[in-house]
C-alpha cells in the first residue's frame, strides 16, 4: 500500500510539474475557537509557476519574482519571495515542498474513484537536504526543520482518473487552510495558460500569464523590492 502511495504522489508531482493546472477555488482558513473564513478565486499553475486572482487580488510568480496587484490600492508590488510567502498565496505550492519530508498513509475517501493521501512530517532531524519542490531560490535559505515547522499533517484528495488534485488541506498548529479545486482541468500547452489568464485589468500579459507588469496595470503605482 505505501508503494501505491508513492507512486500515486510520485505521478501527481510530476503531472504538477510537466502540466498546467486551471481551476476555480476556494480557500478557507480556521483559526482556533474561530469559523473558518473562506475566500473564492482561480488559479493557474505550471510547475513552480502560478497565478492566482482571490477578492480581486492578483498573485503571480515566475520561478524568481512575486507580483501582487492590490486594486484597492491601485498598487503592483514586485518582491523575492520567502517560503512564507508562498504559502500563503500559493499553498499547493508549499504542500508540494512537503511531500519528500512526509510519511504518506491511506484515508477512507468517500467513494472510489478518489484516493485521499494523508501526510505527516518524518523526523525532521533525519533530513539535512533542501525540500523538493520550493524555487531552489527560496528552499536553500530554509532546512526542512524550518518548513516543517508547525505542520501537524497534510491532507491530499487526489481523482484517480487524471491524478487531478480536489482539495489540500493543510494543518498546522493554530491554523488549518483548506483549499479546494472547482472543476480543474489541465490545460494542453502554454499557450492555452496564457489565453486563460483572466485578469481585472484591460491589457493581460500574453507571453506568460505568470508575469505582471506596468503595461498591465498602467496608472498603478510600482513598488518594486526586488
Amino acid at each position: 500500500m505505501k508503494t501505491l502511495l508513492l507512486s500515486i504522489l510520485t505521478s501527481l508531482l510530476s503531472a504538477l510539474s510537466q502540466q498546467t493546472l486551471k481551476s476555480d477555488v476556494s480557500l478557507s482558513v480556521t483559526a482556533p475557537d474561530s469559523q473558518p473564513i473562506t475566500y473564492s478565486g482561480s488559479l493557474l499553475m505550471q510547475g513552480e509557476l502560478f497565478r492566482a486572482e482571490m477578492l480581486g487580488i492578483t498573485a503571480a510568480y515566475d520561478g524568481s519574482a512575486l507580483f501582487i496587484y492590490q486594486p484597492e490600492a491601485d498598487e503592483l508590488t514586485i518582491s523575492n519571495p520567502s517560503a512564507e510567502d508562498l504559502r500563503q498565496t500559493n499553498p499547493l505550492l508549499f504542500v508540494k515542498a512537503l511531500v519528500p519530508l512526509c510519511n504518506a498513509a491511506e484515508r477512507a475517501a468517500k467513494n472510489n474513484s478518489e484516493t485521499v493521501i494523508t501526510l505527516s512530517p518524518k523526523n525532521s532531524s533525519a533530513s539535512t537536504a533542501p525540500a523538493g519542490g520550493m524555487p531552489a531560490s527560496v528552499a536553500q535559505d530554509y532546512s526542512p526543520a524550518s518548513l516543517l515547522d508547525g505542520v501537524r499533517t497534510i491532507t491530499l484528495r487526489v481523482r484517480n482518473a487524471d491524478l487531478m488534485p480536489l482539495s489540500v488541506e493543510l494543518r498546522e498548529t493554530k491554523t488549518t487552510t483548506l483549499l479546494t479545486f472547482k472543476a480543474p482541468r489541465w490545460l494542453s500547452s502554454p499557450a492555452d495558460a496564457a489565453a486563460s489568464a483572466s485578469v481585472n485589468s484591460s491589457a493581460a500579459s500574453v507571453s506568460s500569464p505568470f508575469v505582471l507588469s506596468a503595461d498591465d496595470f498602467p496608472s498603478a503605482f510600482i513598488n518594486d523590492l526586488r
